[in-house]
């Protein structure tokens, strides 16, 4: 199965395939059985082998000199591209490498509760030029540009990938990039469905909705449908978690030996663990006194072991304050269900906020880099950070990355 990963950074969308074509590796071979005992005699002879299935990944593109370091540094594949600039990508190059499958997560600042998605100037925002140029070569109306050219400005329905995953923030959705890519899709006979998914779906305590793209090429799609594809909100509805069932954050911290594996939370079992092997000082995730003491400092979300929550991590956590992450609040002297402290949008400011919540300072500390990788869902036995990388390099891989989890599920 070929595959190549747009947009890679650390790989996430590769440890996705591979975690899900591990598990759907027993369906596979039942099905290739299936289909040899429907053959004629000397066929089944021939064929009586179960087919294996193996991912080879054409290239990963991605223009950060830190993503590629930790790229190299893991267990991934070689050979393939790691630094690229996608808008120089030509179509004679796409074409050559002939994928099955396209996965990719765009820049998603343009579409952030920031910036103002219906407004047309973000198409010309260079952090979506790139995408722009993927949906150009997309497009099916595109070839009537190379009537009149020696180009080609789109490729060729034979070169096309038969299934494309997509990840972006929430407002992606309503943006005009979304429409461009859906028109582009749709011209190419792609069967498109949506959807809005959170970790917490899958047991991880982490809030990190995100927008999700499936197309499937081949598919008839309804004349009636038009740009505006409804999103999947059903799926969040019906298989929100409760409180009890979302594990808790002790489970995925470092100090905790039976930290559950990405397969068990896929298949709702706890029967199998492991651990990210990453030596690191501790004393360097304290939060410092200077930014105790900073004005903004209240608007901390914190967190406790025994919580079954936590905030959506960006890649500017242990940067920035407010809307960045979660921080850990460590004290065996106090009984944390007795800490209940409002998310910071729905508190007000408060100068003396921690001797009001009664909380020693000295025990706030950041998540380490690779208790965010398991909250992230990456496989723990194949991510590994090189040990020259910092805790604030870390942290900014992995909150440019997308639920490892989620997406393996998604596929």
């Amino acid at each position: 199965i070929k595959y190549v990963e747009f947009y890679s950074g650390i790989g996430g969308w590769t440890m996705a395939l591979q975690e899900s074509l591990d598990r759907l590796g027993p369906l596979l071979k039942l099905s290739s059985n299936n289909n040899n005992n429907n053959n004629n005699s000397n066929s089944h002879r021939r064929s009586r082998r179960s087919r294996r299935y193996k991912l080879k990944r054409l290239a990963a593109l991605d223009h950060s000199d830190l993503c590629v370091q930790q790229q190299r540094n893991g267990q991934q594949q070689q050979h393939t591209k790691t630094t690229f600039s996608i808008e120089r990508l030509s179509i004679r190059q796409i074409e050559e490498w002939s994928a099955d499958i396209w996965c990719m997560s765009p820049p998603c600042q343009p579409h952030t509760r920031q910036h103002d998605s219906n407004n047309n100037s973000k198409d010309v925002d260079p952090r979506s030029k790139s995408f722009l140029k993927i949906c150009e070569c997309n497009n099916n109306k595109s070839k009537s540009k190379s009537n009149n050219n020696n180009n080609n400005y789109c490729l060729q329905d034979k070169y096309l990938p038969s299934l494309i995953f997509l990840e972006n923030v929430i407002g992606f959705e309503v943006s005009n990039s979304f429409e461009r890519w859906t028109t582009a899709l749709q011209s190419r006979n792609y069967f498109i469905s949506n959807f809005h998914l959170s970790p917490t779906q899958i047991k991880i305590p982490n809030d990190r909705p995100r927008y999700y793209c499936i197309a499937i090429r081949g598919l008839s799609l309804p004349k009636s449908q038009n740009l505006q594809i409804q999103i999947e909100t059903a799926t969040l509805s019906n298989t929100s978690k409760r409180t009890t069932e979302i594990l808790p954050i002790s489970s995925f911290l470092d100090n905790n030996q039976n930290n559950p594996s990405l397969s068990s939370l896929l298949s709702s079992s706890s029967s199998s663990s492991s651990t990210i092997p990453i030596p690191i000082r501790r004393e360097d995730l304290y939060v410092p006194e200077k930014v105790l003491n900073n004005k903004s400092s209240w608007c901390f979300d914190i967190v406790c072991p025994t919580d079954h929550r936590s905030s959506c991590f960006t890649h500017s956590y242990g940067r920035y304050i407010k809307g960045t992450g979660s921080i850990l609040y460590e004290n065996d002297d106090v009984i944390e269900k007795n800490l209940l402290l409002l998310p910071p949008s729905e508190r007000e400011f408060c100068s003396n906020w921690m001797n009001e919540l009664n909380i020693d300072g000295t025990k706030l500390r950041y998540f380490s880099g690779s208790e965010l990788a398991r909250l992230f869902g990456f496989p723990t036995t194949k991510f590994v950070f090189p040990p020259q990388i910092t805790n604030k390099q870390q942290w900014k891989l992995i909150g440019n990355s997308l639920n490892v989890g989620i997406a393996s599920k998604l596929i």
